[in-house]
C-alpha cells in the first residue's frame, strides 16, 4: 500500500481536526489550514467581564459515539461528564417541568416522562406518542425525506404549534441548529430515532467541565503538534486547483492570506467582545506545530496529493475544482488521498444548518463531515447540577448554575446575565 502522501485539510473545526488526526496517524504529511486564528470552528470560548463564555456545542449525548471518540483521541474524556440517566428540567413561562427517563428499554423509557409533561394537555401527549411511532417507521435514507420539512410532517401527524415549540423543538433545534419546523425531515428523524426511540441511555446528556476552546482547540493543537502535522492559522483558502496530468501532486491549494483578505485576523467574539487569545489560539502550547505564516500568505500555493474539505457545504461547493463532482473526483464517504474528500468514516452527516448538503453529493449521501453540525442554543450547565433546557420566550438568555451562558452562533450574549441555579433570564428579542 502506497504512503498517503501530502494532504491538506481545509477547515479547523471538529471535522477538520478529526480528519487531520486520522490522516496523521496513518503516516500522511498533513497541513491543516484554518481561516480563523484558532482551532475549534464553531465551538469556541471567549472571556467577558471575567466570565468565560462558550459558543457552540454546549452539550452532547451518549449516542454521539464519533464525537466521544474524538474526545478520547484528544485525551479529554476526563474533561466532560455524562448523566447516569437522561434528566432535564424544562423552563418556560408559567413554570417548569421535568423530563427523566426510566430504566425500561427504549422506546418505553421515555413514556413516563411524556405522560407527565405538564406543558402539554393529555390529548396533546397522546398525539405526540402517535407522531413518534410514525417517525419511528421512517427510513432516513430515503431520498424523498430529504426534501421534506419536519414541521410539515409533524403538523400532518397532529402536532400543533404549542406541541412543536414546547416539546419537539427541545431536541431538534439544539441538535440541528435550525428552526424546528424548517429542519430537514431525514436528519430530524435520525436524531429522534437514535436519541429518543433507540437505546434507553442514548439521550443521556454530557457536558464539559472546561471551556470549549480548551476542550477542542487547544487539545487538538497539542495532539496535532505531537503527530507532526502543520497547522496554519488565519490561513483562508481561496481556491483548490487540479494540476495538469503528469507526475507529482494532483492539487494546488491557493491561500488568500488574512481572513477575508482585508484586515487582521478576527479576534472578536460573536458580540464584539475580545477573545482570550491565551486560551484559544495555542499560546499555551508553545506554538508547537502552529504556523502563523498564513497571516501573510496571500497567494501562497501548497501542493498536495489529496485535499479534505472540512467546511460547510456552500464553502465546499465554491472551493471544489470545476468538474470535480461530475468526474467522480469528490469522495463523500472516506478520508482518502488523491481526491477532494468531503466526508469521514463513511458516516452520512449533517451540515451546520440542520439541512443536508446538496451541492457536493451523489444521491442519498451528504457532502459534509461529522462535526459540521453543532448543538448551538443549548443551555450551559454546571456538570454537577441537573441540566436545564429553555423553551418559549427564554432560549437565548438562560444560565443554569451561573457558569455558562447560552446563545446561537453569531448571537450576542451582551444582554444575557448569570442566574441562580434553576432560574431564568428573559431572552433577547
Amino acid at each position: 500500500m502506497s504512503a498517503p502522501g501530502k494532504i491538506v485539510v481545509i477547515g479547523g473545526g471538529l471535522a477538520g481536526i478529526t480528519a487531520a488526526i486520522a490522516l496523521s496517524e496513518v503516516g500522511a504529511d498533513v497541513t491543516l489550514a484554518e481561516a480563523r486564528p484558532r482551532l475549534g470552528g464553531a465551538t469556541t470560548s471567549f472571556s467577558r467581564g471575567g466570565l468565560m463564555v462558550d459558543n457552540g456545542q454546549h452539550v452532547f449525548l451518549r449516542c454521539c459515539v464519533a464525537y466521544r471518540g474524538l474526545l478520547a483521541r484528544l485525551g479529554m474524556t476526563g474533561a466532560v461528564s455524562l448523566q447516569d440517566r437522561f434528566d432535564v428540567t424544562v423552563l418556560a413561562p408559567g413554570g417548569r417541568a421535568q423530563l427523566r427517563r426510566t430504566a425500561l428499554p427504549g422506546p418505553l423509557h421515555m413514556g413516563q416522562a411524556l405522560m407527565g409533561y405538564r406543558f402539554l394537555s393529555r390529548a396533546q401527549r397522546l398525539r405526540v406518542a402517535r407522531a413518534a411511532l410514525a417517525m419511528a417507521a421512517l427510513n432516513p435514507a430515503k431520498p424523498e425525506l430529504d426534501r421534506q420539512r419536519l414541521g410539515d410532517f409533524l403538523a400532518a401527524h397532529g402536532q400543533d404549534e404549542r406541541t412543536r415549540r414546547l416539546l419537539w423543538d427541545l431536541f431538534t433545534v439544539s441538535a440541528l441548529n435550525v428552526n424546528g419546523d424548517d429542519a430537514n425531515l431525514s436528519l430530524a428523524a435520525t436524531v429522534v430515532k437514535t436519541a429518543l426511540l433507540g437505546a434507553r441511555d442514548a439521550a443521556d446528556i454530557g457536558v464539559p467541565s472546561v471551556p470549549l476552546g480548551v476542550l477542542h482547540g487547544q487539545a487538538a493543537g497539542a495532539l496535532l503538534a505531537r503527530l507532526g502535522a502543520q497547522v496554519r492559522l488565519s490561513a483562508k483558502v481561496a481556491a483548490v486547483e487540479v494540476r495538469p496530468g503528469g507526475p507529482g501532486p494532483r492539487f494546488r491549494v491557493r491561500l488568500g492570506g488574512r481572513r477575508g483578505g482585508d484586515g487582521p485576523p478576527d479576534r472578536t467574539a460573536p458580540d464584539g467582545a475580545a477573545l482570550d487569545g491565551a486560551a484559544l489560539d495555542g499560546a499555551g502550547l508553545d506554538g508547537a506545530g502552529l504556523d502563523g505564516a498564513g497571516l501573510d500568505g496571500a497567494g501562497e500555493v501548497i501542493e498536495a496529493d489529496g485535499v479534505v474539505l472540512a467546511v460547510p457545504s456552500a464553502v465546499a461547493a465554491r472551493l471544489a475544482p470545476a468538474g470535480a463532482v461530475s468526474t467522480g473526483a469528490v469522495s463523500t464517504g472516506t478520508v482518502s488521498t488523491g481526491t477532494v474528500s468531503t466526508g469521514t468514516a463513511g458516516e452520512p452527516t449533517a451540515t451546520g444548518n440542520g439541512q443536508r448538503a446538496r451541492d457536493l453529493r451523489p444521491a442519498r449521501h451528504p457532502a459534509a463531515l461529522r462535526g459540521g453540525g453543532r448543538l448551538a442554543g443549548a443551555v450551559g450547565v454546571r456538570p454537577d447540577r441537573p441540566v436545564g433546557a429553555a423553551v418559549g420566550a427564554v432560549p437565548r438568555g438562560v444560565a443554569v448554575g451561573g457558569r455558562r451562558l447560552c446563545g446561537r452562533p453569531g448571537a450576542g450574549v451582551a444582554g444575557a446575565v448569570p442566574a441562580r441555579h434553576g432560574g431564568s433570564v428573559p431572552g433577547r428579542a
